[in-house]
């Protein structure tokens, strides 16, 4: 049974997480900086009690008490693991399976590639002009990419250039330009670099029979940044990307 600290403990963060929301849509209503910065501090000391919360539980299963029940101990010690049970045996269109790792990844390669088609663009159709005004030309400057290099996640993963964000990030002025410039020579000859084309697919398992991963729909996690035009703009021409055979 909770003591009565620890219950009026839980109904505070229940009662702070209620309030953190309240504020959140009162800012987002109003833009008011007071507002704004009202909900920013509620919503760190409201963080700060969850993982005080937490803290206090760990400590409590951990405890010496917590020989005389040590259920709870390995429940939680379960909890936290992560299965790796790498690529489960994978069946083929024949309905085989297998286990080789050189027949699995073509097995997965050709589920993948199934999912892009090869359009002939010999024999385009003839829409007549177009009823849109043409974009302008597409600068990409050194102060944009910048921006948002500096507002990169340094947590996140690597992408296929195995250039950490957080590298990025601390060097944004320095390779603000490089980038800027590689950018701006791929839109001008409507071309992209190879590694951009470069995807880690994977399967998803859904609980259902493992085997059955290649026929599941792939999902593909693409490295490329899409530029998108505007509804009001002719579309960008297809450089390719969306053509291209995912690897991995």
């Amino acid at each position: 049974m909770l003591e009565v600290s620890e219950r009026h403990r839980h109904y505070k963060i229940h009662a702070d997480l209620h309030d953190t929301r309240t504020e959140l849509l009162k800012a987002n209503a109003t833009k008011s900086t007071r507002d704004v910065r009202r909900y920013k501090h509620l919503k760190a000391e409201c963080q700060r009690n969850i993982r005080q919360a937490h803290s206090n539980y760990v400590k409590d299963i951990i405890s010496p008490e917590a020989k005389q029940n040590p259920k709870e101990f390995w429940s939680f010690v379960k909890s936290g693991k992560q299965e790796a049970s790498g690529v489960a045996p994978l069946r083929n269109t024949d309905g085989l399976i297998h286990n080789d790792p050189k027949i699995k990844a073509n097995i997965l390669n050709n589920q993948f590639k199934s999912v892009f088609t090869e359009e002939d663009t010999n024999t385009m159709p003839d829409k007549g002009p177009s009823p849109y005004p043409k974009m302008a030309p597409i600068i990409i400057g050194t102060t944009g990419v910048a921006k948002l290099l500096k507002n990169l996640n340094p947590h996140k993963a690597t992408g296929s250039g195995l250039i950490s964000s957080r590298f990025l990030k601390e060097l944004s002025s320095e390779s603000a330009p490089a980038l800027a410039h590689i950018c701006q020579f791929s839109i001008y000859v409507g071309q992209v670099p190879d590694d951009w084309c470069v995807a880690h697919a994977v399967p998803l398992f859904k609980k259902e029979d493992k085997p059955e991963y290649c026929c599941k729909l792939p999902s593909c996690v693409s490295n490329s940044n899409l530029l998108q035009s505007d509804g009001a703009h002719t579309p960008l021409e297809d450089n390719g990307i969306s053509r291209q055979e995912c690897t991995h």
